[in-house]
């Protein structure tokens, strides 16, 4: 829906080097917070063409 793969947010690395699964709540954060920068440019494209 916002344009990054499936499971984008599932997995983290910790700084031990560890992989951890992220929980629901911190996923919905990651997301909350994520630049989604292929609407971005989308709509920087749109903008572009109306020169």
């Amino acid at each position: 829906m916002q344009d990054f793969p499936d499971e984008w947010t599932k997995l983290k690395k910790l700084e031990n080097g560890d992989v951890k699964e992220v929980t629901d709540r911190m996923r919905l954060f990651f997301m909350g917070n994520a630049l989604v920068t292929g609407i971005v440019k989308r709509i920087a494209d749109e903008l572009d063409s109306l020169k």
